[in-house]
Parts: structure tokens; C-alpha cells; sequence
């Protein structure tokens, strides 16, 4: 073995890959063999892979870490797959002995493939990872949160085959548990560990020196509850001074206990101003004229139009998630033709006009930029606007950008130098790439973000305060004589869901940017909010709100198995009226995606409301009635059961308790009702020892409650309904509680259960407090 030391002086030479797995092996394997002295660990802590001293002979950390950088291997079984992993496991091994953090990574590729044994090694890695380093509590809560997952999609599965009970007459303290596979033995001791090191350094207990450590406060909980569902957006801007529209805005910014924050296309698209349609919103369509030029070719600025998009925002509390496009008339490199007509039932092909070109004069393109952001600070002050998102186009790997790549990285960087220059202290982030990851091309861009010569300064790397991607289901029309209607739709939420995890996967292979916050700038069950086919049959009812309740669970699960930093799931729909441009195309659920019709709120607006009220610390749920993550991104739910799933979070604050529940499945067939049985365990004392009972608040969507789409059905689904059925429907549309907290329930032996019946597609909020007399929602 010791014949190949030489060998190893030469490795960054070394051009042929069997040669180089083999090396690869040996030096992990006199790795563990050297003597790890105190010279030895200090030249270890170094990232880079340098000269070979003489007078210390082999780095055999840097070699292998060389080897595994520089190393491509086909399949997940090749040699070289199989040294990083033991790598990486010698890594935790001296990370603990040593006190140090460790000091190998592995290729996303190779974290995007792991097995469910790797998984959890992978969790034990970043535990070191965060003993050894910081040890924010924001990365604690994460970890904890990733345990949980793991002990229930992965370690469920390490079964032992028998277990032995120790013999205390023989001396022996512990049992002897016997696994299928040596996999599973380490697995099993490498999450023993982490857990035991989480929880002896769980930063949320207060340490007293005469009394240790208090576990009081500790219940399982998984961080904070994240309100990503609070991101709204739409194609049109200017339907936000429109009357409905402005309406759905101040409901949106009361929707939840965080910040609302609303996206839009077209904030610089140019205007048909020859038939006075500056302005006017159609669908996908709108337009502010905020870059003209006059006759000799010079800017002219006028902010008036985006100026009344955004004080309506700021009118209803929503502000800015801001996006920069599109290319104006006078900037852009192939201009004609600009406008165009849209067709709902034919698809977005005609829309990719002048607008989705590159700019004539990038100079001229920052600079347009930088006034943007200027007036939005004297406008609205410093402070209002350091609060905003600031993001560039909207998915450049399609075709609503009709240039190159490195071409949009210049867009990109010029303008995010342009407000920057105007608010350093703006939040900018980007690049709203559609498909998930799409390929490459999130990578590449935030390899370039990291590493890339910036287009605007010269210097290497550009600002990212946020990463943003997006993501869409595929739902589909499935041709059945079984179905009274000839058929029925069929969702697709794994193919939404193998998006976020690919795009979290890719985020995650850059240290950098694993705390970066994550915002999905469109988070959908399908591609075009203004199309209509008979597969976006689901807008209308039930199936839109349980989708978005089974989808959106799964995401936040996703981001804590990924360990990346998810806040914000945007959903892409917000409503359409008359208009010139839409004078006889909007009737009353007319199919499109939005989220409330001529006034009227859909059932899928309840949903966010329902989350809106959750609030204080998440803790952990387990339904027996819940398709694994693994069945779901593979296969959907399409079998015969449906996915019944919870959710629940604890707010101390209030002594309140929020239970969330769904029955959901992909086809839009019917299914027997779930019987729900829920038990809630580990109740804080206070509700312990209430005396008069805890009181329950059941809010419900379903076919008889919060739906104002069931209720103009029975109504004949008039296009003309009267003053009295309008006022029916508006109260329809709003949320509404099967019981409203006379319900009072009895904590018994330590827990409180409680049962009812949940029929497919419904959801259900369960709020239990415990004080009747105070509101709490």
C-alpha cells in the first residue's frame, strides 16, 4: 500500500479516471490509518489543495479531497461514489474526536442520489458542521426539523431483525439489536449521535447554574412557523388600481400575521398609446410607459403609472416583490412586433413580442435602472423601500427572454448594480428560472452570483440576498366513460414537487447560499394562470385549495431534508375584469386561475386565510394517513387511498394550539370520507390544568362551507345573479367555521383526542384555546 505514496505527490497531474479512483481509495484508506498529530490536523483545516511539504509528508485530506472534486464517475455505484461517502463518514468521525469541523463536502450529484442510509449520514455531517461552527439557532431548528423527517422517512425503515435484551448477570448494560445490513448499524449510530449532540446543545434551553438545564419549553418543536404561502402575483400590473382588484389587495394584506408581498409582470412594458391603451390591463398583458424616448433618442423617465401599482400595494399592506422587465419599445434590440393578442384556449406561444428582447444599450438599460430605484426612495423613503424585493425578468431559460444566458447575466448584473447604487442596502436576489432547477441554468447563474466577473463592476461575484425559482404541477384531462362528465382531471404534484427538490438539491451544493432565503416566485398546479383546457377544470372548487395544501407541506418538508432556507411560495393568480382590452371575456368562474371572480373569493383564498391564523413554534405530527415523500415525488397520489395530512404549530402567546388537516388525491374522482382521529400529546401545563375545559374552533372547506363556487351552483350558476344572490355569494367566499368555540374539550391522562369526519378534498383548521372569554384569532 505504501508504494502508492508517490503516486499521490502526482494526483493533480493524473489524467486517467481509473487511476484516480484507485488513488482516490488508497488515500482514504491511509487516512485512517496515519497518526492524526496535532501538525497533521492544523494542515488539514485548509480548503485548498497546495504543494506537498517534504518535511510532513502526505496530506492525505487534501488529497482525497482533490481527487473527489476533480473526479466523474458514471452511475451512483462507481469506486469513487463509494470513497466519498466513507470519506465523508471518517469525517464525522474526526470532526467529534477532534473538535473540529469537518472538512470534506460531497458533489450535489452525489447528495441528490443517497440512499436513505447516506441520508442520515449526510444529517449527521451538518451536525458537526453546526457544533463546530457557529451554532445559530436558526441552523438548530433546521436540524431539529430534519431529524424529525428523517426518523420518519428513513430510520422507520431500518427495522432490526432481532433484538436481544441485555443480561444484567453477565455484566451486560445495553440489549444487542441485530439489522439486515452493516448500512443500517451505521445509519443508526451516526443519527444516535447527532440527535444526542442537538439535543445536548439545544440553544432554546435556559441554562441556570444552580438548577442545569429546563427541558420545560422543549415539545418537539421544529422552528418557527414560516408563512410562505403570503406571496402573491399576476401577469397584469394594472389591475391593482382596478376596482376589484385594489379590493383583493387589501384582503391579501390581511390574509396572515406576516407581510403580504405581491409580484407582477410588465412594470416597464410600453403602452399601444396610438389607441389609448397605456395602462389598460389584458390578460397577460399590461403596461406603464415608464421608458419613452424623444425625437433625438433621450430618456425620458415617467414613473406615474408604477406609481399607482405600488401605492395600492402599500394601501392594503402588500408590498413590492419587485420584478425588473420587461424590455421597454424604445430599448429593445428587435422591437416588432410588440403587441399582441392572446387567445386563453390556444396557449401562450403569440405572447413572446419586442418586450422579450435584449436591450439596445445595456448603459441605457441600467440607467433606467438606477432611476427606477432613485424615485422609489424619495417616493416612498429609504426605509419602505429597503423592505421591498428587488428581482430581474422573469424566467430567462424560455421564451420570455430571446437572448443568450451570459446575455441575461449582464442584464442581471447591471441592474441589480443599478439599485444597489441607489439603495445599497436593497434586498436583491433572483433569478426566477422556470422548471425548477432547469438544467443548468440556476446553477450557472448562481455559480456566476458566487464566482462569475460581474458584467456591471468588473469585480468577481454579485450581491444575492435571495434565491428565486419556479415551480408548476401538470395537471391533465383523462378520458373515462365511467365519469358522468366523460372524464376528469388528473393533478400531477410530483412533478411540481421533483422540481422544488432538483431546484433545493442545487441551492444546497453551494455552502454559500444553504441560509439563503428561498422564495418559489411561482408556485402553481399548472403553467398559465389566463389558459383555459379542460385539465385546469380544478380552479373553480375543491380540488385547487387541497392541492395547494398537500403541495405546499411537502415543499416546506423538501427544504428541511435539503437543508436550504424556504420563506416565500408565491402563488401566481389574482383576478381579471372588464376592461378595453377584456370587454366580454370575464364572466363568473370562468375558468381562469385567480384567486376571486368579479368580486367574489374562490375556495382556494380560504386556505391561505386558514394559515394566516397558524401561528408560534411548529410541532411534530405523524398521520398513518399521509403518502410518504418518496411515494409522492415518484408517483403522486394515485392509488386507492387518499393523503390525509396535518400539520400543527403551538403558540405560547396565546396558550392557542392549530391543527391543519387535508384529504387530498390527484384525480378528481370521488372517495369515502377520512374518518380523522387526532390525538395531541405533550400539552403545556397551563392546558393540563384547566379546570372549565379547552375550547375548539373547527374552520372548513368543503362542499358545504367557505365555498362560494358550490353555492352559485345550486344557485343554476347564473352569469347575471341578483343583487341579493351577489351578497350570498360574497359571504360564501369568506371562511367559515363549523364550530366557533362553544365546543369545549377535556384533557384526559395528559391528552387531548378528538375526532371527526373529513371528506376528500376538504381541509380543516382546528384552533383550541384555552381561555373562552379571549380572541384569538
Amino acid at each position: 500500500m505504501l508504494k502508492c505514496i508517490p503516486a499521490l505527490h502526482d494526483v493533480p497531474q493524473i489524467q486517467d479516471e481509473e487511476q484516480r479512483e484507485n488513488l482516490a481509495a488508497a488515500a482514504v484508506i491511509l487516512r485512517q490509518c496515519e497518526e492524526m498529530d496535532q501538525n497533521e490536523d492544523s494542515r488539514e483545516g485548509t480548503d485548498n489543495f497546495g504543494p506537498i511539504s517534504s518535511d510532513h509528508g502526505v496530506n492525505f485530506l487534501d488529497i482525497t479531497k482533490a481527487i473527489l472534486r476533480t473526479t466523474t464517475t458514471s452511475g451512483s455505484n462507481g469506486l469513487t461514489d463509494a470513497v466519498g461517502w466513507l470519506a465523508l463518514r471518517q469525517e464525522i468521525y474526526y470532526a467529534f474526536s477532534l473538535g473540529r469541523s469537518p472538512q470534506i463536502s460531497l458533489p450535489y450529484e452525489q447528495e441528490k442520489e443517497a440512499s436513505q442510509v447516506n441520508k442520515v449520514i449526510l444529517h449527521t455531517y451538518q451536525v458537526a458542521k453546526w457544533n463546530y461552527g457557529d451554532k445559530t439557532t436558526q441552523e438548530w431548528d433546521r436540524l431539529r426539523a430534519q431529524e424529525k423527517a428523517l426518523e420518519t422517512n428513513c430510520c422507520s425503515h431500518f427495522s432490526p431483525v432481532l433484538t436481544r435484551q441485555a443480561d444484567k448477570s453477565r455484566g451486560e448494560v445495553f440489549p444487542l439489536v441485530w439489522y439486515t445490513s452493516d448500512g443500517e448499524v451505521t445509519a443508526t449510530q451516526h443519527f444516535i449521535l447527532a440527535k444526542t449532540v442537538l439535543t445536548a446543545e439545544n440553544p432554546h434551553l435556559e441554562h441556570n447554574p444552580d438548577r442545569g438545564l429546563s427541558r420545560e419549553a422543549e415539545h418537539q418543536t421544529l422552528g418557527r412557523w414560516a408563512s410562505i404561502n403570503q406571496f402573491f402575483g399576476c401577469d397584469e400590473p394594472n389591475f391593482a388600481y382596478y376596482p376589484y382588484g385594489s379590493a383583493l389587495i387589501k384582503e391579501l394584506g390581511a390574509i396572515g400575521q406576516s407581510q403580504t408581498y405581491f409580484r407582477t409582470h410588465n412594470l416597464l412594458t410600453t403602452g399601444d398609446s396610438s389607441k389609448d391603451l397605456v395602462g389598460v390591463p389584458g390578460l397577460k398583458w399590461g403596461s406603464t410607459d415608464a421608458y419613452t424616448e424623444d425625437t433625438n433618442g433621450n430618456p425620458v423617465y415617467n414613473f406615474t403609472i408604477v406609481d399607482r401599482i405600488f401605492d395600492s400595494y402599500l394601501a392594503g399592506n402588500v408590498k413590492p416583490y419587485l420584478q425588473i422587465g420587461f424590455m421597454p419599445l424604445a430599448l429593445a434590440s428587435n422591437p416588432e412586433p410588440y403587441f399582441f393578442e392572446f387567445d386563453p384556449a390556444a396557449g401562450p406561444d403569440s405572447i413572446y413580442t419586442g418586450w422579450s428582447h435584449t436591450p439596445t444599450d445595456y448603459e441605457k438599460w441600467e440607467q433606467l435602472v438606477y432611476q427606477w430605484a432613485q424615485h422609489s426612495v424619495e417616493r416612498y423613503g429609504l426605509d419602505e423601500v429597503n423592505s421591498w424585493y428587488w428581482e430581474v425578468w422573469n424566467e430567462p431559460n424560455i421564451a420570455y427572454w430571446n437572448g443568450t444566458k451570459e446575455q441575461f447575466h449582464e442584464l442581471h448584473d447591471r441592474a441589480i448594480a443599478a439599485v444597489l447604487r441607489a439603495v445599497p442596502t436593497a434586498r436583491v436576489g433572483g433569478c426566477e428560472v422556470a422548471g425548477g432547477a432547469a438544467g443548468s441554468y440556476l446553477g450557472d447563474f448562481l455559480a456566476h452570483c458566487a464566482s462569475g466577473t460581474n458584467y456591471a463592476t468588473g469585480e468577481i461575484g454579485t450581491p444575492l440576498e435571495f434565491i428565486s425559482f419556479h415551480a408548476k404541477g401538470a395537471p391533465l384531462w383523462v378520458n373515462s366513460t365511467d365519469s358522468p362528465n366523460g372524464g376528469y382531471v388528473q393533478m400531477n404534484i410530483s412533478t411540481q414537487l421533483r422540481q422544488i427538490d432538483e431546484a433545493f438539491g442545487v441551492v444546497a451544493s453551494f455552502p454559500q447560499y444553504r441560509s439563503t432565503p428561498i422564495v418559489m416566485g411561482e408556485y402553481d398546479p399548472d403553467g398559465c394562470a389566463a389558459c383555459t383546457s379542460q385539465a385546469y377544470g380544478y380552479r373553480n372548487g375543491l380540488l385547487y385549495p387541497a392541492y395547494t395544501a398537500a403541495s405546499f407541506m411537502r415543499a416546506m418538508s423538501l427544504a428541511t431534508q435539503r437543508g436550504v432556507n424556504l420563506t416565500g411560495a408565491l402563488t401566481w393568480a389574482f383576478e381579471y375584469e372588464q376592461t378595453a382590452l377584456l370587454p366580454n371575456q370575464t364572466g363568473f368562474f370562468d375558468g381562469f386561475r385567480v384567486l376571486s371572480t368579479h368580486g367574489i373569493d374562490k375556495p382556494v383564498l380560504n386556505v391561505h386565510r386558514m394559515w394566516g391564523m397558524m401561528n408560534g413554534d411548529m410541532v411534530s405530527t405523524n398521520s398513518s394517513g399521509q403518502v410518504s415523500m418518496d411515494v409522492v415525488l415518484n408517483e403522486g397520489i394515485r392509488r386507492g387511498d387518499t393523503d390525509v395530512g396535518a400539520v400543527a404549530t403551538f403558540d405560547s402567546s396565546k396558550e392557542s394550539v392549530y391543527v391543519f388537516v387535508w384529504n387530498y388525491h390527484d384525480q378528481d374522482l370521488d372517495f369515502p370520507d377520512s374518518n380523522v382521529n387526532i390525538d395531541i400529546q405533550d400539552l403545556p401545563s397551563a392546558f393540563l390544568d384547566s379546570t372549565a375545559g379547552l375550547n375548539l374552533t373547527h374552520y372548513r372547506i368543503d362542499n358545504d362551507h367557505s365555498n362560494s363556487f358550490s353555492r352559485w351552483q345550486a344557485m343554476g350558476s347564473p352569469q347575471a345573479p341578483s343583487d341579493e344572490q351577489y351578497q350570498e355569494l360574497i359571504q360564501a367566499g369568506k371562511l367559515e367555521a363549523l364550530s366557533q368555540g362553544e365546543t369545549l374539550l377535556m384533557p384526559i391522562d395528559g391528552k387531548l383526542s378528538l375526532g371527526f369526519s373529513l371528506p376528500v378534498r376538504a381541509t380543516s383548521l382546528l384552533v383550541l384555546h384555552n381561555d373562552k372569554s379571549a380572541s384569538f384569532v
